[in-house]
């Protein structure tokens, strides 16, 4: 049986507490797991946060690390202004406002493995591309969720289980 939701909005966009809640979430996690590949937080946001200036905490979540590397910070900016969809920039450049480009700059770069997912599902990824979608259709989202947290293989899951049917 089908079950519907209607979307509605109802207050603010608390950013600064949710990525100070995820850094502590991270934090013990990587303290326990030191020698795995680090956490990857994908934020999806209206991009207005509502309790300050989210750049420290992001900041402090992407310092966050295990012996691998650094925590991955990507973000989604959910967003129904003019411009069209943005995937994985390399720069601010074709962003519209300061809220996407605050994203952006909050947003860690694909590291290699990821970028190369990213280019078999069918993205342009130049040098320095980012963990960064802007105002993206249901399918982008999607996709930006499967190769953000797909293992660590171009062709994910599928890839990964070739040939054990």
């Amino acid at each position: 049986m089908p079950v519907w939701l209607d979307p509605v909005s109802d207050g603010g966009t608390p950013m600064v507490r949710a990525l100070q809640v995820a850094t502590k979430v991270v934090t013990a996690w990587t303290a326990r797991f030191r020698d795995s590949f680090p956490p990857i937080v994908i934020n999806l946001t209206d991009g207005v946060s509502t309790d300050g200036d989210p750049r420290q905490a992001a900041a402090a979540l992407r310092s966050t690390r295990t012996d691998d590397g650094q925590v991955l910070l990507f973000n989604v900016h959910l967003s129904g202004g003019p411009v069209g969809e943005v995937a994985f920039p390399s720069s601010a450049k074709s962003l519209p406002d300061a809220y996407a480009t605050m994203l952006f700059e909050m947003s860690s770069e694909l590291p290699a493995q990821l970028a190369e997912a990213a280019g078999v599902a069918g993205y342009r990824i130049g040098p320095g591309a980012r963990g960064f979608l802007y105002n993206a259709k249901a399918v982008a989202v999607t996709e930006f969720l499967d190769i953000g947290t797909r293992a660590v293989t171009p062709g994910g899951l599928n890839e990964l289980t070739a040939g054990t049917g």
